[in-house]
């Protein structure tokens, strides 16, 4: 039996321990968490956040349950502290479901998330979203995804859904979400790539910088095993023909985006940014590069 660790906040660990145990009943859990009572109903043990700290207890997989950076710095001091604890970083959220077709997607921004969403969209409204051509937003979509039911509320046997993510080379992603968010919608003043790449950390601040621009991890995780199958944006149309389906049928973003000039390329990058890039995304490249078929040119 697995000695599994959740750090984070009361409500957060609730969510993840309910799923965990939905998918894994070989395990005994630890929560360390802010507010002990909120767990306190679940047939696991639970700490107060500080007990995690200072006990430093041996565990065999480790949990992170929040965004917070508290946490985020409590459970590096304890990993610092022991090798033997793995983290897992499994996001809660983003999911969007096909009951019928019983297909779970992962979503992630600029890897054809609109395209994909689209179809999602269509399989539960029965009708397409609309998109603004101007901001290249969809309200329905926006709509849509705040209702989405999270993984963890399903009572549905998940071993029965084909679970799928669909992955980009991280750097060509960074170019798109350039283009996208910078020059074409002009939500950012910079004329440069490499300019904003220098000044990367500062503009990292905003929201919509941070959910365009993070790690694919941030959205996939590292628990791989869960999916069924994670493919490169490019190898789409294999898992179209796999799923039967037509993803472009509702690439609608690209049919109402404004035409671009002078949009930025992988060739424009500066040494120093590719430096920059590969470290900033280094650890999508060591999760995901031998899956998804990334040809890793610089370490």
């Amino acid at each position: 039996m697995k000695k599994v660790g959740i750090v984070g906040t009361g409500k957060g660990a609730k969510e993840l321990f309910q799923f965990l145990t939905k998918v894994n009943h070989n395990i005994e859990v630890s929560c360390f968490v802010d507010e002990p009572r909120e767990v306190s109903e679940l047939p696991a043990t639970y700490y107060h956040i500080d007990e995690f700290l200072f006990e430093k207890p041996k565990l065999d997989i480790l949990y992170l349950a929040s965004e917070r950076q508290m946490f985020n710095d409590i459970v590096h001091l304890h990993l610092n502290a022991s090798y033997e604890c793995r983290r897992y970083n499994w996001p809660m959220h983003n999911y969007l479901f096909d009951n019928k077709a019983k297909l779970i997607y992962k979503r992630c921004p600029k890897v054809m998330n609109s395209s994909v969403s689209s179809h999602f969209y269509t399989a539960t409204y029965g009708q397409a979203p609309q998109f603004d051509p101007q901001t290249q937003r969809s309200l329905d979509l926006d709509r849509y995804f705040m209702e989405s039911q999270s993984i963890w509320e399903m009572d549905s046997d998940l071993q029965q859904y084909f679970k799928f993510a669909i992955m980009r080379d991280p750097i060509k992603r960074f170019i798109s979400a350039y283009n996208h968010i910078v020059l074409r919608s002009k939500r950012f003043k910079s004329n440069d790539i490499n300019d904003f790449i220098s000044n990367f950390a500062f503009y990292l601040g905003n929201y919509d910088i941070h959910d365009h621009f993070c790690p694919q991890n941030e959205y996939v995780g590292d628990n791989i095993s869960f999916y069924n199958q994670l493919v490169d944006i490019k190898q789409v149309s294999t898992l179209e023909q796999k799923l039967g389906v037509t993803f472009a049928e509702h690439n609608v973003t690209k049919s109402v985006a404004p035409s671009l000039d002078g949009e930025s390329t992988y060739e424009m990058l500066s040494e120093q940014s590719l430096n920059t890039l590969y470290a900033y995304y280094q650890r999508d490249y060591e999760l995901y590069a031998d899956i998804v078929g990334w040809d890793v040119r610089r370490t």
